[in-house]
């Protein structure tokens, strides 16, 4: 059995861990994502939204966040360090 369950996602693990563990900060205005408007969960929204603000994520070269796309160990080290740090 590896490290997780099943499939972790970028957007899931942002809300379920990083964004709760801080107690549900408000996200900072002028933060842009180009994919954040396909997210449809309220708090997956806010949780994102505040990661890239505090520059936990940085997103990629384009602009998006990609929220449905797989969480690799890689992604889950860095949130926890820049969350950290």
């Amino acid at each position: 059995m590896g490290w997780c369950r099943s499939v972790c996602y970028k957007g899931k693990f942002s809300k379920k861990y990083i964004w709760r563990y801080e107690n549900k900060p408000a996200a900072k205005p002028g933060v842009t994502l180009t994919d954040i408007n396909t997210v449809t969960n309220a708090d997956f929204k806010s949780a994102i939204q505040w990661a890239a603000g505090e520059g936990i994520t940085t997103g990629y070269p384009d602009g998006s966040f990609r929220p449905n796309a797989g969480c690799t160990r890689a992604h889950v080290v860095t949130f926890i360090y820049r969350d950290m740090t």
